[in-house]
């Protein structure tokens, strides 16, 4: 018996020919030297082959049997294999694997050669049938998926989804299949994000990773969680028959901002609460156009919690403001009084009727500082008379 089907089955190279008195071959070809070697080795038994292929019916791994019941044979009809008339198995769950080794971006966060290798041996122990899938589409390789069409094929048909990444979370639920999934990252990131956003509760922390916690989200998946994950998968198609094609896009922004309260005190509308200032009045929100889905709206609520967590941009954001003008553009717009103007055409004259004078280098350099701020301010204001 071949090792890896069953290791702690009886294996041939342990197997003590003078114990047996039938040997009994059965499927694969009858042909070659390691089927003579078995009639060398069992020479005092009956040997039997059924179910196989008959290549050559004169060569001595076929004549070296007392009886063949071929499933082919040249010359003969031939008949169904065995494994046709085998009996009814109980079904088992199909369950889609889309695990990722990647994400290098999170640099000491990641754990997820640990999770993989969790995840995979507790898999090899489960009574399942298991089938690898990659959510990348690639026209050019056939093991690959070339549309999301063809993605979403797959995933429909699947009893169970255990992942580690993103999309084979969020897609798998689009699919109505649910999903167990697990964060490869230390603190939790987008996995954890997205399952919270998606309001799916079958999710382990690579901290907690474990063979218990992985039974019992199996568990709540293949029974309630079919539900859970159809009910998931029919919101977000309806979500994008609205108009949002299937994505969790923005049709409003996260927070819109006040003309009092300006870019670094968010406010959101009343309807809904306010965020990070006083609430205004629906006229007031520059930007609303209307009320999210709940779970849109959670997807934003997440984004801004995570977005606040960096001091640093919070920082920027409360300084920033996008009324300001830039320097040049400020320059460009700059319109001097009249007044303003006299006081640096007479300031100009004095330095420059001082400068010749006395020729003292302080007096030069100063005229030389203030004369070109004094002809740019008169030709502002020339042009500010000429246009009105």
């Amino acid at each position: 018996m071949e090792p890896g089907f069953r290791p702690d089955g009886t294996h041939f190279e342990d197997v003590d020919p003078a114990a047996y008195s039938h040997l009994v071959f059965v499927c694969g070809p009858v042909h070659g030297p390691q089927v003579e070697e078995l009639h060398r080795r069992f020479a005092h038994c009956v040997r039997i082959a059924v179910g196989t292929s008959v290549v050559d019916p004169a060569s001595a791994a076929v004549t070296g049997f007392h009886r063949v019941l071929a499933r082919d044979a040249p010359g003969t009809e031939p008949t169904r294999d065995l494994a046709a008339g085998a009996p009814e198995l109980p079904a088992r769950p199909v369950v889609g694997v889309v695990l990722t080794h990647g994400q290098r971006e999170y640099g000491r966060q990641r754990r997820h050669e640990q999770v993989a290798e969790t995840v995979t041996t507790w898999l090899a122990g489960r009574d399942c049938a298991r089938l690898e899938l990659e959510t990348r589409l690639d026209t050019r390789d056939w093991r690959l998926c070339a549309t999301p069409a063809q993605l979403e094929a797959v995933l429909a048909r699947l009893d169970l989804v255990v992942t580690d990444r993103l999309h084979g979370l969020v897609l798998a639920l689009r699919a109505g299949t649910p999903a167990l999934a697990v964060d490869p990252v230390a603190g939790g990131a987008k996995v954890t994000a997205q399952a919270r956003a998606c309001g799916w509760p079958a999710l382990v922390a690579a901290e907690r990773l474990d063979e218990a916690a992985l039974e019992r989200w199996w568990e709540w998946c293949l029974t309630a969680g079919r539900e859970r994950a159809r009910r998931t998968g029919a919101a977000f198609r309806a979500d994008g028959a609205d108009g949002a094609d299937g994505r969790t896009g923005c049709r409003t922004p996260p927070a819109a901002w006040s003309r009092r309260s300006g870019p670094g005190r968010p406010v959101r509308n009343r309807r809904r609460g306010a965020l990070g200032g006083s609430s205004v009045r629906p006229e007031e929100d520059v930007m609303s156009i209307g009320r999210l889905p709940d779970h849109e709206q959670r997807i934003l609520d997440e984004m801004e919690r995570e977005l606040r967590r960096d001091r640093r941009l919070d920082r920027r954001l409360r300084t920033f403001r996008p009324g300001r003008r830039p320097p040049l553009a400020r320059v460009a717009a700059y319109r001097p009084r009249t007044l303003t103007v006299l006081l640096l055409l007479t300031l100009s004259v004095t330095l420059m009727v001082a400068g010749i004078v006395t020729s003292r280098p302080g007096v030069i350099w100063a005229f030389a500082a203030v004369w070109p701020p004094t002809l740019f301010a008169v030709f502002r204001l020339l042009c500010r008379w000429t246009e009105g």
